[in-house]
């Protein structure tokens, strides 16, 4: 599980993070949803994986990071 907190008024389109593991992420939360009264405009239904290196099995995510915003992907 990764938490990206973004305290900041400013949003993050295609936000890359690098993660060791996983080939696949979903997303469990973002506090941007409508259903928390969000705009809904930063959901992340797919993110695109790429390999960063395969034998130290790193991969680049993209992320859209809505302003004061949390979100929880595994």
């Amino acid at each position: 599980i990764v938490v990206i907190i973004n305290v900041s008024s400013k949003a993050y389109s295609n936000w890359e993070i690098t993660l060791k593991g996983k080939t696949a992420w979903k997303e469990l939360l973002n506090s941007d949803d409508i259903r928390f009264w969000g705009s809904g405009n930063a959901m992340n239904i797919n993110m695109p994986v790429e390999p960063v290196d395969k034998k130290k099995k790193l991969y680049k995510i993209k992320v859209n990071i809505s302003s004061f915003t949390t979100l929880i992907i595994q």
